[in-house]
């Protein structure tokens, strides 16, 4: 306001509607509504969280990274991990937006990396990493992370270049 852009949809003329009616939202239905309602018991900090989490976890859906029952869980993860002072100022809201954000883009791409090691597994069994142990295994045994990304960029290549190739 007062500079609008317009979104070529009339507005609404309630009278033309006719009758409107409500019902009590069935929150089993609608989980995420609980978690608006609890941001809004819990303070700024948390309502800016539950803001940058959905509008992170929608996008992902949109994207089809994740289905969208996993907003839900997604957005609960990140509420359930970020305790945050209010924040006073502008760079601190940014800071957390930003936060929110990473966290969010290291479980997404955590979740790609689980994908692209079942895929290559299941079309490579013998390749190094499938047929001895599971990723899981793999960092349970200490080893380091540069081994760790290691052994998913094999499988990520594999199944990039769709190795080895069905003759």
């Amino acid at each position: 306001y007062p500079d609008r852009i317009k979104s070529g949809v009339e507005g609404i003329n309630l009278e033309e509607c006719g009758n409107l009616s409500f019902t009590k939202p069935n929150h089993q239905i609608f989980p995420c509504l609980n978690l608006a309602y609890e941001a809004l018991d819990a303070g700024q900090a948390h309502i800016i969280t539950l803001n940058a989490a959905n509008e992170i976890a929608v996008n992902a859906f949109l994207h089809k990274k994740i289905s969208f029952t996993q907003i839900y869980t997604l957005v609960r993860g990140v509420l359930d991990t970020f305790k945050s002072e209010n924040p006073g100022d502008i760079e601190s809201i940014i800071l957390l937006d930003k936060n929110v954000f990473f966290y969010i883009e290291k479980i997404l791409y955590a979740q790609v990396l689980r994908t692209l090691h079942k895929r290559a597994c299941a079309s490579q069994p013998s390749a190094p990493g499938c047929a001895r142990r599971s990723a899981p295994a793999v960092a349970q045994r200490g080893c380091t992370v540069l081994r760790f990304l290691q052994h998913y960029a094999f499988h990520f290549l594999c199944v990039l270049v769709q190795w080895p190739k069905n003759s």
